[in-house]
């Protein structure tokens, strides 16, 4: 299969979380410092909350307004996020805030929307592949069926010749067999005549010889000629193999070592706190701990191994199913091996938190099924 060097990263899904702030003149007092204690609360609630769920990257930021509105607090990842009270001065500003969160807000879509493109390009070469070695399935499959062809046409050919050169002998045994008992009759007649020319003087005699000479021989009988079948080999890898890989439903092997959190889930999504945007996911996200290794989830070949932004993806067909292996860092295996259930196909890449996460889709042909389904759980 043919290499790119394009890449995109499988990343998680981003929560950006935006605290707007009075911090003018009107807030003094008892106001601001409550502001800032409801802030400290709020930002260890949000600890708890990303802890429990390792597929949201949670961003914090914080903007306030007072003669003005200024970022106090650019969107910055909830692990590096720390509070510092505020003081409160100057008159309230509210426009100025509503103008810099429109202006956060595209920013935040525009990232989005670049890594939809991302993803999109991802998942399109992909759908290459896969085409292709579909593809490739089908010349294969046409080649089989044209060789067995041949094969039974050679056959029929071996068969023909073999009952035409058991025609001729026979006719040849049958006219051997005609010329022995025309040369016996003719000897036969001539002893008849040598018989009546001497019959006084050598009855006895001529007798015995008539008798000697006119004895049958009893022809051998001439054995058929028996066909051998010619067998084919068994063109039954393919069918076995799909057909064992859709009984494992629901009993598939984890494609990753170690403990692990699905951390996301296949099909469309609403982006936390961006009204209207949605993505949509191929496949699913699981991340595993430091070291961890994709494996595969069932026997099968790899059908090809490409790089995109400086990590490794790997496909692997069990008959008519496809299973994709995305953000690598490295790979074990070869284009054209055949892997067993379970065997590692290489290293998963570390993403920003440290952890190890893998993107996996599972397709039948073109069509895209949810992964989930397949898992022993």
């Amino acid at each position: 299969m043919p290499n790119i060097s394009e890449t995109v990263e499988i990343a998680r899904r981003v929560l950006p979380i935006i605290y707007v702030i009075d911090s003018s003149g009107s807030m003094s007092g008892e106001k601001i410092a409550s502001v800032n204690e409801a802030m400290r609360d709020s930002i260890e609630l949000l600890r708890d909350i990303s802890a429990k769920n390792p597929d949201a990257e949670v961003k914090v930021g914080v903007l306030r307004f007072a003669s003005g509105a200024e970022w106090i607090k650019p969107l910055t990842s909830l692990d590096d996020f720390f509070w510092n009270d505020l003081k409160a001065g100057g008159v309230t500003d509210l426009g100025s805030a509503l103008n810099e969160l429109n202006k956060k807000q595209k920013e935040l879509q525009a990232s989005i929307a670049q890594q939809r493109k991302k993803a999109a390009a991802l998942n399109a070469r992909i759908d290459q592949l896969i085409q292709q070695e579909i593809a490739a399935a089908e010349r294969r499959r046409k080649a089989e069926a044209e060789r067995r062809r041949k094969a039974e046409i050679a056959r029929q050919a071996r068969l023909k010749a073999q009952r035409e050169q058991a025609a001729r002998e026979k006719a040849s045994r049958e006219r051997a067999e005609a010329r022995r008992k025309a040369e016996a009759e003719r000897k036969e007649a001539a002893e008849r005549r040598n018989a009546s020319r001497n019959l006084a003087s050598s009855k006895t005699k001529s007798s015995h010889t008539s008798k000697k000479n006119t004895r049958r021989v009893t022809p051998k009988p001439v054995p058929e000629v028996e066909e051998r079948p010619i067998f084919n080999e068994a063109d039954n890898a393919d069918r076995a193999l799909n057909s064992s890989f859709a009984a494992n439903q629901g009993r598939l092997s984890m494609p990753i070592t170690g403990g692990y959190a699905i951390t996301r889930h296949y099909g469309s999504y609403n982006v936390a706190g961006l009204k209207g945007v949605q993505l949509d996911s191929k496949g699913i996200n699981i991340t595993g701990h430091p070291g961890a290794q994709a494996r595969a989830v069932f026997k099968g070949e790899v059908t090809a191994i490409f790089s995109y932004s400086g990590m490794y993806n790997v496909i692997v067909r069990h008959g008519s199913y496809m299973s994709v292996y995305c953000n690598l860092s490295s790979v074990s295996v070869r284009n054209g091996q055949q892997v067993e259930a379970r065997q590692t196909l290489g290293s998963v890449a570390r993403d920003a938190s440290g952890n190890c996460t893998l993107h996996f889709q599972l397709r039948k042909e073109t069509a895209k099924l949810n992964p989930e389904a397949w898992f022993a759980r």
